[in-house]
């Protein structure tokens, strides 16, 4: 839900007119510094924000950019075949948003997190995750980690048309309950 997603903002907000701003005298300069790291991890990633446009290498050689991705919602996943979570979480939302909705017109860019080819071909196969936009960075070239603070996988986004982030960090059961609400309502 964006009231609680949005706790973020209003974060980063207070963060921005209070403590960065030299208001609060009374913070250390090291709450301060970890403060402001922190501010700006997130900065990028909050609800409202434009995503960052990746340019990326699919599984096959082609290159696809994020925002020349025409659907109503596009799911943005970043993930890695050996994570446990990732190995539950990433074939359920294949199965149970992707496939329900993508007639509704939904979409899905999915971002392999490593550069171990053989490794993601195989997840790919073995999952049948042939409709998703898959893609990676082999040369470590867009700094997807910065600009998507990905510090654990899955990390996932829910974008709008316009490719702004309209919900983030959600599970599979929250990622199916967002997705039919927002098509359902646009």
């Amino acid at each position: 839900d964006n009231k609680i997603m949005g706790m973020e903002n209003a974060m980063v907000a207070l963060a921005d007119k209070y403590y960065l701003s030299g208001e609060a005298f009374w913070a250390s300069d090291d709450f301060l510094e970890k403060l402001k790291k922190h501010v700006e991890q997130i900065r990028p990633t909050l609800i409202g924000k434009t995503a960052h446009n990746l340019f990326m290498e699919s599984i096959t050689g082609e290159y696809f950019k994020l925002h020349e991705i025409n659907a109503p919602i596009t799911i943005l996943i970043f993930y890695e075949p050996s994570c446990g979570h990732c190995k539950k979480e990433i074939p359920l939302i294949y199965n149970d948003v992707f496939l329900k909705y993508r007639d509704q017109g939904l979409k899905a860019f999915v971002v392999y997190s490593m550069n171990d080819k053989k490794e993601w071909e195989e997840f790919i196969n073995e999952h049948e995750l042939y409709d998703w936009i898959n893609v990676y960075d082999p040369y470590h070239e867009t700094n997807f980690r910065y600009h998507f603070d990905i510090r654990a996988t899955p990390t996932i986004f829910i974008l709008d048309k316009d490719k702004n982030i309209i919900a983030k960090r959600l599970d599979v059961n929250q990622i199916a309950n967002f997705v039919e609400h927002k098509l359902k309502n646009q």
